[in-house]
């Protein structure tokens, strides 16, 4: 009874984490309309060096995400957030081959449609 009503304290008073959350660093946030269109495309990095004369080195802020597996080998979609060769299947490095790319964005693509399959069955 005591450690419930502890455990109900801490979570009402934000003092532990949601164990279905994670913090991970997020440079991009892609806006789609409700039919899936692209909107928009908005950075959403900061600047380390911005208070100083160096040159610029950006990096995503921390953002809660749900929480993702280890991706170890393979290719593996996370759920909405991941990197651009899974979202856009793009590969700012250039070297990745473009096989490889189309599959991964695939495995993104087939999530959002497995979501919407569930959300439209439930209306």
């Amino acid at each position: 009874m005591i450690l419930q009503a502890l455990m109900q304290l801490a979570e009402n008073e934000e003092l532990v984490s949601n164990p279905d959350y994670e913090f991970r660093r997020i440079s991009w946030q892609i806006e789609i309309s409700v039919n899936g269109k692209l909107q928009a495309i908005h950075p959403y990095r900061i600047d380390l060096n911005a208070a100083n004369d160096q040159k610029s080195k950006f990096v995503g802020r921390w953002s809660s995400v749900p929480r993702q597996p280890i991706r170890t080998s393979g290719a593996k979609s996370f759920f909405m957030v991941d990197k651009a060769e899974y979202v856009l299947g793009l590969d700012p490095t250039g070297s990745r081959d473009q096989n490889q790319l189309d599959e991964r964005n695939k495995l993104f693509r087939d999530q959002i449609d497995e979501i919407v399959a569930a959300i439209s069955n439930q209306s």
